[in-house]
């Protein structure tokens, strides 16, 4: 007799826990606000924090950005984020509203055209860029693309690049294959370095190192932790040395730098971390930095 109950019961549960997790999508917020701030330690030019608040939708592909910095007193530079698709090819151009802008192109073998730049990956990682960049039109998967910041784009990138927005982890399956990088010569106007990249990986999918003329990247140590990368690079009459560690719970970065000019041999020593993601989920879009400062109880801006 029991059995005649259970289905009944089983057909409710279903029901009821479709009924809450529906209900919890509809709850989640259409925005999210992201806040990080980049803390700077330099002995010899002094300590600075750089806070930046980012502005993400589930209904619109433009991100919003401000960039401040309370020491200095200034007020948040506001920054847009968009994609355009060009509908003629399989391209789209990214935008900000300080005028820059960044072409990607989807090519044959599995290439994609970064401005310059021609990244080839495999056939996973190609097919998720192409949603994610050429319909979803997200400048935020293009910068965990391109979070190496070795093309000229990364300029423009910069409030986008090498920041934990959400708590992205790496996917073992999604993998760079080789780069062919064209850098501007800063020395002679005109001209450009020409490199190419190969990169390694383990067999668990984890990158092993990047090997290039210019760009060199590779793993140092895998604990239960920490994941630890030595970088080193030479371009325009300069070396860089970097040790850049990323705890795997938090996501938490931290680099070490250590930067020559060879023409003087004068070396110069930073570290730079980036705090906790805080997040806050809302419903509307506000209108302007002070409201966003009154989510998150910071001071007001004039």
């Amino acid at each position: 007799m029991r059995h005649r109950y259970l289905l009944p019961l089983i057909v409710f549960i279903l029901l009821l826990g479709s009924k809450v997790n529906a209900q919890s999508q509809k709850n989640a917020g259409r925005y999210t606000l992201s806040w990080i701030d980049q803390v700077l330690i330099d002995k010899e030019n002094g300590n600075d924090t750089a806070h930046y608040i980012a502005l993400f939708s589930t209904v619109e592909d433009t991100i919003t950005v401000y960039k401040w910095n309370i020491k200095d007193g200034e007020k948040p530079l506001k920054i847009d984020f968009w994609g355009q698709r060009d509908h003629t090819a399989n391209a789209v151009t990214f935008l900000s509203s300080e005028g820059a802008n960044v072409k990607v192109s989807f090519l044959k073998e599995n290439q994609i055209r970064v401005d310059n730049d021609l990244y080839r990956v495999n056939g996973l990682y190609y097919i998720f860029l192409k949603q994610k960049l050429l319909v979803d039109r997200s400048a935020l998967d293009l910068a965990f693309f391109l979070k190496e910041g070795y093309g000229d784009y990364a300029v423009s990138l910069e409030p986008l690049l090498q920041k934990n927005w959400r708590n992205q982890r790496e996917n073992p399956q999604h993998r760079i294959i080789n780069v062919q990088v064209k850098n501007k010569n800063e020395q002679a106007e005109g001209q450009f370095h020409q490199w190419n990249a190969v990169y390694s990986y383990t067999t668990s999918g984890m990158l092993q190192n990047i090997k290039g003329e210019y760009y060199n990247k590779n793993l140092v140590s895998h604990t239960g932790a920490d994941v630890k990368y030595q970088i080193e690079k030479n371009l325009d009459r300069s070396a860089v040395r970097i040790s850049a560690t990323q705890n795997k719970k938090t996501l938490m970065a931290a680099v070490s730098v250590n930067w020559t000019q060879l023409s003087t041999s004068k070396e110069f020593h930073y570290s730079k971390y980036q705090s906790r993601l805080k997040q806050i989920s809302i419903d509307h879009k506000p209108l302007n930095f002070n409201e966003i400062a009154k989510l998150f109880k910071i001071g007001q801006f004039k």
